[in-house]
Formats: structure tokens, sequence, C-alpha cells
């Protein structure tokens, strides 16, 4: 479905209000005004605007899923009421501080990345989270992130780590990205009993370190036992 360029949803010629799906990614909106009209919406996508807060939502209960990604978002806020949400995405905006996500017990999907972020923070209650992009980041330690337990698919490419810790408590965590960062030694990894796939491209890793039978390359680590 095509619309033109709006600055809010109240600008939509299209006032359907029962459809569940809706695409408005690259429109140039800039307010989310409208957008409670839509109480039957179960995916929402809002990719690439210019919206700046996170306001309107709390009538959609029905929301599985919202991306918000590629915006002007500097706070998380307005989401407290969206506890059905099973996938959010907030990457490529101006986020410091992981906050306001502590109703969301069935989220499985959480991508932050491409923010300012520069500490762990707020993801406690997450228990269902499967998913967690952190790229693009500032983050200079691993940290809160024992809670979650169901977590498989962890990124934290491009931020600030310089060590490799508390990773044994995620018992579920299968693929690990850590691509550019100052880490110089990965031994830890091996009490991650589920761990198949790390990619460590961009750290300056001791390769004297590395067992040619359990790693495969430099760049990229594969547990075969």
């Amino acid at each position: 479905m095509c619309f033109y360029f709006m600055k809010s949803i109240d600008d939509l010629i299209f006032k359907d209000y029962r459809i569940q799906i809706l695409n408005l990614e690259n429109q140039g909106i800039e307010s989310l005004k409208g957008i409670e009209k839509f109480k039957n919406i179960e995916r929402l996508f809002l990719d690439n605007n210019r919206i700046t807060n996170i306001e309107f939502l709390s009538n959609l209960k029905e929301l599985q899923v919202l991306d918000l990604g590629n915006n002007q978002i500097s706070k998380i806020e307005g989401l407290e009421d969206l506890n059905q949400l099973k996938s959010l995405k907030l990457n490529k905006n101006r986020i410091t501080k992981i906050q306001g996500l502590q109703n969301f017990k069935l989220l499985e999907e959480l991508n932050l990345g491409g923010n300012q972020i520069s500490e762990i923070e707020g993801l406690d209650s997450l228990e269902n989270l499967r998913e967690l992009d952190l790229r693009n980041n500032q983050i200079s330690k691993i940290e809160n992130l024992e809670q979650l337990q169901k977590l498989e698919y962890l990124d934290f490419e491009n931020n600030r780590l310089t060590e490799l810790e508390n990773l044994e408590k995620l018992k579920s965590l299968c693929f690990l990205y850590i691509i550019d960062n100052q880490i110089p030694n990965i031994e830890i990894l091996k009490k991650s009993p589920n761990l198949e796939t790390v990619h460590l491209a961009g750290n300056p890793i001791n390769k004297n370190n590395l067992n040619e039978e359990n790693y495969y390359f430099y760049i990229c680590w594969y547990r075969y036992d």
C-alpha cells in the first residue's frame, strides 16, 4: 500500500481502523497522533521516519510487533500498556538509557542497536527474550543479563568491550557477535554450555590461545564437541 508523505498519522487518508497490519515506513512522519484509533493493530511498522516521541500507543492492546527503527527517539517511554509485544525494534535512534520495558513478559526480540547506550540495565523482566541486539552502542561491560535464561542470540558488535564476562550464566545462548571490540581473551566462552557460534573479527585476540580443534579461522569460532 502506498502513502504520501505526512507529518502525523492523523493525515492518513486511509481510515480503515479495523486493519491488523499497518506499514508506514519512509513517510516523513513526525508524530504518532492518530494511531490510537487503530485499536486492532497487531503489527506496526514505522521505520525511517522523523518520530521524536513514543506516544498515543496505549490503546493498541493487541500490538505484537512494533518497529520504530531509524527515527529520532531519545527516550523509551509510552509503551507500558503494550504487554502483548513480542518484537520491539528501536534501532538507529538517539536512546541513551534502557528503560520502560518492565511489562514486556512476552517479548522475544529486542533491537536497540545504533543508539548511544553505555550501560546494560532494565532487562530483568524480559523472561522470554530470545534475541537481543545491542550493536553500535557505547557499552563497556557485560552485566545484568542473568535473568534472560531463554536468550539465544546476543549482538555486541562495535561497542567498547574489553572483557567477556557473565556470559556463562546464559544457559541458552547459542550465537554471540562481538565483532569490533577490544577483547584479547575468549577462554571464558568454554564455560558457556550451548554456545555454537561466536563472531570475533576486529578484536585483539591472541591467536596463540586458539585451539585449532575447536576454532575455525580467526574471525569465527564454532564449537563442534
